[in-house]
């Protein structure tokens, strides 16, 4: 088990002989999402969503239901917004934060349901009008 940092990378031909690059990688905690506000959106896409957990890094994605990353704008280890994608129909997902350059079905930790519904709409107002005072109980 690594801790958290930079590590050098070793390549081998053969398992056994391996030769020490000066390539570094990043070895870091995965992220865990707590918290999504709103946990619903249209599914015209474009909900601002404000994430909330831990260890959120610059590269971080939002990943719902292992499909589409949608990039994050960190604000802190625990704060990141996301923008959601357009979707052809009402479902529920799970949201989990990834990485960019990770494959989707590779990302684990923390989940949140997040649902795109149907955009509601006004087919009608009864009454049409009513006094300025107020006070007229309207149907929608």
């Amino acid at each position: 088990v690594l801790e958290d940092g930079l590590v050098l990378l070793s390549v081998s031909s053969n398992g056994v002989d391996f030769v020490v690059s000066d390539v570094e990688f990043e070895v870091a905690a995965r992220a865990e999402v707590l918290r999504v506000s709103p946990s619903v959106g249209s599914v015209k896409g474009g909900t601002l969503l404000t994430v909330e957990g831990s260890r959120f890094g610059g590269n971080m994605t939002c990943v719902l239901d292992g499909m589409r990353a949608v990039s994050a704008e960190v604000i802190s280890p625990r704060v990141a917004l996301c923008r959601t994608e357009s979707r052809r129909e009402p479902m529920r997902l799970s949201l989990r934060a990834g990485y960019e350059g990770e494959p989707e079905s590779s990302v684990g930790g923390a989940s949140v349901v997040f649902e795109y519904i149907e955009e509601a709409s006004v087919a009608a107002v009864k009454p049409s009008r009513g006094p300025v005072g107020g006070g007229t109980v309207v149907s929608v």
